[in-house]
């Protein structure tokens, strides 16, 4: 074999060799690339739902209550009253305003509605008898469970403003919320006394 024919082999054999390295980078830059778009494309995982048990963090101004109503101050249906009416003493003589999440005060625009949806949740704040600052929060969440018709209660207090809140009645504890659906129940509409707020005959609780 001539110089020139071995030259122009190794010509060949480098021409084969770039060509191949460029097929395989190819390769690498369309792997990834598709990688990439699979997981543009993936449907985001669902975060999981906050459970019951979950609790502010101690650094928080609600320490001690439950995550699940984390934003309940922003929520935009409420109502307050000044002091209780009715039976609605049983929670102490203070102030109290009462707050409904989306899913409840949009269930509250079908003027048929008759019983509010799972994800429904109740938030109501209790002043001390003096009205000097929050000192019981109670809750009311809907669930598709057929007890007490879906609702779990759930009480907290504190003994003064600078203290966490502890949960005192309700599920999850020995009364398990007998006492809070046994009262509840005489409700005019699905165990909840306070909404709808318009043209209500409320009983403040």
């Amino acid at each position: 074999m001539g110089v020139q024919d071995k030259l122009e082999e190794g010509v060949l054999t480098m021409l084969k060799f770039q060509m191949g390295l460029i097929a395989l980078l190819i390769g690498c830059v369309a792997f990834i690339s598709c990688d990439q778009l699979a997981e543009l494309l993936a449907p985001p995982m669902p975060e999981e739902d906050m459970t019951d048990d979950d609790l502010m963090p101690t650094d928080d101004m609600m320490a001690g209550l439950p995550t699940y109503i984390a934003m309940y101050t922003s929520w935009t249906t409420n109502v307050t009253y000044p002091s209780p009416v009715g039976t609605g003493g049983v929670h102490g003589e203070g102030a109290r305003t009462v707050y409904i999440n989306d899913v409840g005060a949009m269930a509250l625009e079908d003027e048929n509605m008759t019983a509010y949806p799972a994800g429904t949740i109740i938030v109501k704040e209790i002043m001390a008898d003096a009205n000097t600052f929050i000192q019981k929060v109670a809750t009311m969440k809907k669930t598709d469970d057929s007890r007490h018709n879906g609702w779990t209660y759930k009480k907290y207090a504190r003994p003064d403003e600078n203290s966490d809140y502890m949960q005192v009645k309700g599920d999850g504890l020995p009364d398990a919320a007998e006492g809070c659906h046994g009262c509840h129940a005489a409700a005019p509409m699905d165990s909840v006394f306070v909404f709808p707020i318009d043209g209500m005959d409320s009983e403040g609780q």
